[in-house]
Order: structure tokens, then C-alpha cells, then sequence
């Protein structure tokens, strides 16, 4: 004896599980929808960012912070030295004196190299860099003897050219706008 059998494949329980996922992914995907406008509505209108011409020309610098290293006390000597680790670049001693303010030395880390630059008694700027990157150690002689200091890191972007040629004048192989002769 067999059983009877339906003449469709799409029948009984298979029908139901069809229509509950189908019913399922569309929800799903209206949940979706709706998620993604609520994203969109909540952006603003305005674009993202202000840039201006004036603002690529500017030089803009980033502070890095200066710290003295672990072992304060040995830093400071009885010539009043005191030595700054300058970020990843190395270290950097400065001596405070009578006359103003002096280098004592300059520990730079593998593949740093550094310049000394000193305008006034009372300041000096080493810069060290790395090809990649410029970091500026300025060290002031404050008013009670003390040695303050700060590190800076300019970052220099590209402005771009002014009109299509790139701001220059421009030239042309046509010898008739030389102010010669005109035939007309």
C-alpha cells in the first residue's frame, strides 16, 4: 500500500518555510533601507571641510611634546644642564649660564641628523630631521635661570598652481602677437 502523494512539489511544509524566509529577508532588508536614510538625513547639508587656498600656502605646525627622561636628577648637572628627549629624534642637553643659554650636546637616534641654530643668548633652536620628518627643539632661558622648551613639527603641504599654466606667463611659437607688423 503507498501513501498519497501531493502533485505538487510546492506544498505543505516547504510552502510555509518558502513564505516565512521570504517574509523574513524582505523585513530585513526594509530595516536596512530605513537605516540607511536615517544615515542620510542625519548628515549635513553642508560639504565636509573648508579649504582654502590660503591654508595649503600656510605653513602649519604640530606640538610635540618635550619630556625630561626618567632619571631627572642625573640630567641636571651643577652647570644647570638638562636633557629633553625630543619625541623619536634623540635627546638634546642644554646648559644654562650666566651669558644665556647654551648646547651642551645632542644625542640624535640612528638616522636623525641635527642643526643648531642660535639668533640671541636667551634662545636656541635645534632641528633635527629625518628625511621624512623636521622636528624644531627651541629651549628659552626663562627669568629665574630655568630652561623651557618645546618641540615643533612644521608640516608643509603643496599649494596648488594658480590658473592652468601654473601662474607664469604665457608664451606662444606665433610671431604675430609680437607687436610686429600686422598685414591686416
Amino acid at each position: 500500500m503507498t501513501t498519497p502523494q501531493h502533485t505538487g512539489w510546492f506544498s505543505g511544509r516547504t510552502r510555509v518555510i518558502t513564505i516565512v524566509s521570504l517574509l523574513a529577508v524582505g523585513a530585513a532588508g526594509a530595516i536596512a533601507v530605513s537605516a540607511n536614510l536615517g544615515v542620510s538625513n542625519a548628515a549635513p547639508a553642508t560639504g565636509v571641510g573648508n579649504v582654502t587656498a590660503a591654508d595649503l600656502t600656510t605653513p602649519n605646525t604640530q606640538v610635540i611634546d618635550v619630556y625630561l627622561p626618567s632619571t631627572t636628577a642625573a640630567a641636571m648637572t651643577a652647570a644647570g644642564t638638562q636633557e629633553f628627549t625630543v619625541d623619536v629624534a634623540g635627546t638634546v642637553a642644554v646648559a644654562a649660564t650666566e651669558a644665556g643659554i647654551r648646547l651642551d650636546r645632542v644625542s640624535p637616534a640612528a638616522g636623525w641628523t641635527w642643526t643648531l641654530t642660535q639668533s640671541s643668548a636667551q634662545q636656541l633652536t635645534v632641528s633635527l630631521t629625518n628625511g621624512t620628518r623636521t622636528l624644531e627643539f627651541v629651549a628659552t632661558l626663562n627669568a629665574d635661570g630655568t630652561v623651557g622648551a618645546a618641540v615643533n613639527e612644521p608640516i608643509v603641504t603643496a599649494a596648488p598652481a594658480s590658473g592652468t599654466n601654473g601662474g607664469g606667463g604665457y608664451e606662444s611659437d606665433d610671431d604675430s602677437h609680437e607687436g610686429g607688423d600686422d598685414d591686416d
